[in-house]
C-alpha cells in the first residue's frame, strides 16, 4: 500500500542571515519522472526501497554568498546513508502570504548512497531542483 506523498520543511531565518538553517523531508514515494515503469523501479526495493526507507531528507549546516549566488551546505540522506551536498539558491521572491525559493542540486551521484542497481536503464547522477514557499510563522 503506497502512502500519499508528503513533505515538511522548516526555515529558521537568523537574524545573521548565514547563520539560518533549512531542514526537509520529502516522501521518497513522491518520486517522479514522467515515466510510470522507471518510476515503479526506483520507487522498489532493487533502487530506493522506498518500503525501509520512505523518506529523503536534507539537513543544513551552513549559507554562504559566492559568485552563483547563494549556497547552502548540509546532508541529504536517502536509502539510509547520509551525503554532503551544496544546494544552490536561484532565486527568492517575497509574496503576499510567504516566500518563494527556487533552488537546484547541480548533480547527486546514486551511487553515494549505496543505490548501485540498474546500471543503463536508471542514470547515475541526478539534478534535483527545489519550488519551495515558506509561510511565516
Amino acid at each position: 500500500m503506497r502512502r500519499s506523498a508528503s513533505s515538511q520543511a522548516r526555515i529558521l531565518v537568523a537574524d545573521q542571515t548565514t547563520s539560518s538553517t533549512v531542514t526537509v523531508s520529502i516522501d521518497a514515494d513522491s518520486f517522479a519522472s514522467r515515466n510510470m515503469m522507471r518510476d515503479s523501479v526506483v520507487r522498489s526495493a532493487a533502487l530506493l526501497d522506498t518500503a525501509a526507507y520512505p523518506d529523503i531528507k536534507f539537513s543544513s549546516h551552513s549559507l554562504r554568498s559566492d559568485a552563483d549566488g547563494w549556497l547552502l551546505s548540509g546532508d541529504v540522506t536517502a536509502h539510509g546513508t547520509s551525503v554532503p551536498t551544496e544546494v544552490v539558491i536561484v532565486q527568492v521572491t517575497h509574496e503576499p502570504d510567504g516566500i518563494r525559493v527556487h533552488a537546484h542540486v547541480q548533480r547527486m551521484d546514486r551511487y553515494a548512497f549505496g543505490v548501485t542497481r540498474s546500471k543503463g536503464f536508471v542514470g547515475r547522477y541526478l539534478h534535483l531542483t527545489f519550488d519551495i514557499f515558506a509561510i511565516p510563522v
